[in-house]
């Protein structure tokens, strides 16, 4: 995507690994945020990239880590 800032549905649904639907789908659930200045869709690949990362889910040694810091306090 040679570090591009805004991108198409179907390049988005390509950076995700989904399928456009898929895309069309989460801008309808208000999931992902999007542009539309010219009535074509856009959407910021920061905010993809905020969306991946919303679903992390922590590794066994990070939630060590918290409790240690939680038990710190």
């Amino acid at each position: 995507m040679e570090n591009k800032i805004y991108l198409t549905v179907k390049e988005a649904a390509v950076f995700l690994k989904v399928t456009p639907s898929t895309i069309y789908k989460l801008i309808h659930h208000k999931v992902l945020p999007y542009y539309k200045p010219t009535g074509k869709v856009y959407l910021k690949v920061e905010d993809l990239i905020e969306f991946l990362e919303q679903g992390k889910v922590k590794a066994s040694w990070e939630l060590v880590e918290k409790e240690k810091e939680v038990s710190y306090v």
